[in-house]
């Protein structure tokens, strides 16, 4: 699960950086 979770935030940061801290927020 940790990896499939990672590898989701590896592909948003890779996509577009805004997703990431969309996704980051989410997280927490």
């Amino acid at each position: 699960m940790l990896y499939i979770k990672f590898w989701i935030f590896n592909y948003l940061t890779r996509f577009s950086p805004s997703s990431s801290a969309i996704y980051e927020r989410m997280n927490t």
